[in-house]
């Protein structure tokens, strides 16, 4: 499919879906604006693990979502297409994770300000 740059498209299609995600190309983080555009959204990210994936993804159960190898991969997307209730529990857990980041993000800004 060629690239899509609109973001209301691109959320349209995120929203309710299982999103497929290999990681950005600028580096190895879980947080850039494709995943968290598909986690604004209301997409499930099931992303490829990355350096602070322990970091950002505090809750133990939210670990199937990632990947290191084409088998857990394909285990997570069997699992979630299978699993109606497991997907929708998945979806909650992901945006509870998210909860208080502006919280965060005014605590770490006056750290760096002060």
């Amino acid at each position: 499919m060629p690239n899509e740059y609109d973001l209301s498209k691109n959320s349209n299609l995120y929203n309710g879906n299982i999103c497929v995600d290999l990681g950005s190309i600028s580096g190895s983080l879980s947080l850039y604006p494709r995943s968290i555009n598909i986690i604004e959204s209301g997409g499930l990210l099931i992303q490829q693990e990355q350096n602070d994936t322990n970091i950002i993804w505090k809750q133990k159960y939210i670990k199937i979502n990632f990947f290191r190898n084409y088998k857990s991969l394909f285990s997570s997307i069997n699992f979630f297409l299978n699993n109606d209730i497991m997907f929708k529990k998945y979806l909650v857990a992901q945006k509870k994770n998210f909860n208080n980041s502006e919280e965060l993000i005014q605590k770490q800004l006056k750290k760096i300000l002060i």
